[in-house]
């Protein structure tokens, strides 16, 4: 008896087929033969022993892939994980901006705070500007020391008070004879003539006793000592000093019937002092009376009574250099 055709299902795992024969497992089940009749117990219990030896068999997955179900799982979990990581973030950076904006804020408060208290608390600075003296503004001065000063002069009397010193004094200016009144410590003295030196005093006295007029020489230093001058001020003072004694020496000469004063080096001093500003009032005054003598001298041969102005200018810067002692 021909067997029957057998339908078979083939399944092939990792690269093993399997057969299953499907009609003769149904036909089996029935308990059927193929003639119709019914098959003993026997033939169905072989048949069915031998369908679970056909049946079975195992399903072998490589351990080495992995599912899609399991790749979006772990691709789910991950970017779970980084939005929960990035959401810790943003909380920890408001957080800490929100900190920081209330440290800032603070410290304004109390930065504001204390310079409030601090300023109310200050002193109060006095910010009125000094009282202008004389139409000009009052100039903030240091005591300096004058230089010293060597006086060899005609001397027309020695008193033991300035007052009648004074009064001698004015006695000669009515004679057309130049003359101050000079103080060296309880004693004040009368100056008809700067010199340039004693002996030269002592000539030019001379010429007084031709006239009538009992005179002597005397040799005085004003020692200058401290003054409230600026500095630029004493600077014009010290180099007054040195050119009025340049000054005494042309004089002299003039006096005596000489004609060689050095000019040149009477320019020379000359420009160098106008060169320097004087701001005292005082100190002016003793510029121009060296400038005004300065200037005879230099033009020539002098007449008596230019000599006369020029020991008039001398004597004055003498007398005002004597008042700038403090």
């Amino acid at each position: 008896m021909d067997k029957p055709n057998r339908k078979t299902i083939t399944i092939k795992i990792n690269g093993n087929e399997e057969a299953y024969i499907n009609e003769k497992k149904k036909e089996i089940k029935e308990g059927k033969t193929e003639t119709g009749e019914e098959a003993a117990p026997l033939l169905i219990e072989s048949a069915a022993s031998k369908e679970k030896q056909e049946e079975s068999f195992e399903w072998v997955i490589p351990s080495g892939e992995v599912s899609s179900f399991e790749k979006e799982s772990v691709f789910v979990s991950s970017s779970l994980q980084k939005k929960k990581i990035n959401r810790n973030e943003r909380i920890f950076q408001k957080v800490f901006v929100s900190i920081i904006t209330a440290v800032l804020v603070g410290a304004g408060f109390w930065y504001i705070a204390f310079r409030t208290i601090t300023a109310s608390d200050a002193p109060t600075v006095n910010t009125t500007a000094p009282p202008i003296e004389d139409g000009r503004a009052a100039q903030q001065t240091s005591k300096v020391n004058l230089p010293p000063v060597n006086l060899f002069f005609v001397q027309g009397g020695v008193f033991s008070n300035r007052e009648a010193a004074e009064a001698a004094r004015d006695d000669f200016a009515s004679k057309g004879f130049p003359a101050i009144a000079v103080s060296d410590g309880d004693k004040t003295y009368v100056a008809l003539f700067a010199s340039d030196s004693l002996e030269n005093a002592k000539a030019i006295g001379k010429t007084y006793k031709d006239q009538g007029i009992d005179v002597y020489w005397k040799e005085l230093t004003f020692a200058g000592g401290e003054t409230k001058l600026s500095a630029e001020d004493a600077k014009v003072v010290e180099t007054g000093a040195a050119f009025y004694q340049t000054l005494t020496v042309a004089a002299t000469q003039h006096k005596l019937g000489s004609t060689q004063a050095d000019k040149e080096a009477i320019e020379t001093d000359l420009k160098e002092l106008l060169a320097m500003e004087a701001k005292d009032e005082n100190v002016s005054k003793m510029v121009v009376s060296l400038k005004e003598a300065a200037e005879l001298l230099i033009s020539g041969e002098l007449s008596e009574k230019a000599i006369a102005q020029v020991q008039s200018q001398l004597l004055q810067f003498v007398s005002m250099y004597e008042q700038l002692k403090s």
